[in-house]
């Protein structure tokens, strides 16, 4: 996610550059939202007038909140899953649910929002928020499902 971010900054600062340099011997620039030709009033406007200023950073703030909900959006079912998961497991009496249980219910492999490391096993446990995964060292394919304390 860092390495996106700072991806489009320099991408964002690129255009930005080019676009400043770009017919500075006429005075005109092309804004940077519309992509229409004006003379600034300045020489760090970058933009043919207020609104596009502020519609080019709306698009930009929205891109960004878009992006961290799918992110939360992934965490929060994971949590569920997992939640449900762990009260049907002790219902049970069990603590281990197979990989494919968890994939059919939609589970995120990829997504967790913090990694510790089991003190009595060694294994990694991936949390999404107040439950967690840990490979069980037994049998391949199987998971503990873990509650925090």
């Amino acid at each position: 996610m860092k390495q996106q971010n700072k991806a489009r900054e320099r991408f964002q600062t690129e255009i930005i550059e080019s676009v400043t340099a770009s017919n500075k011997s006429d005075g005109i620039r092309i804004c940077l939202y519309t992509g229409q030709p004006f003379k600034p009033t300045s020489q760090r406007q970058i933009f043919i007038n207020e609104d596009a200023r502020i519609k080019f950073n709306n698009d930009k703030r929205a891109k960004i909140e878009k992006e961290k909900n799918m992110i939360l959006s992934k965490v929060n079912s994971n949590e569920r899953i997992l939640k449900e998961g762990y009260s049907n497991l002790s219902g049970l009496g069990k603590k281990s649910i197979g990989k494919d249980a968890l994939q059919f219910s939609g589970y995120d492999f990829s997504t967790c929002t913090s990694v510790s490391i089991n003190q009595a096993t060694g294994m990694q446990i991936y949390w999404a928020i107040n439950y967690g995964i840990e490979e069980s060292k037994k049998e391949i394919g199987v998971y503990i499902i873990s509650k925090k304390q």
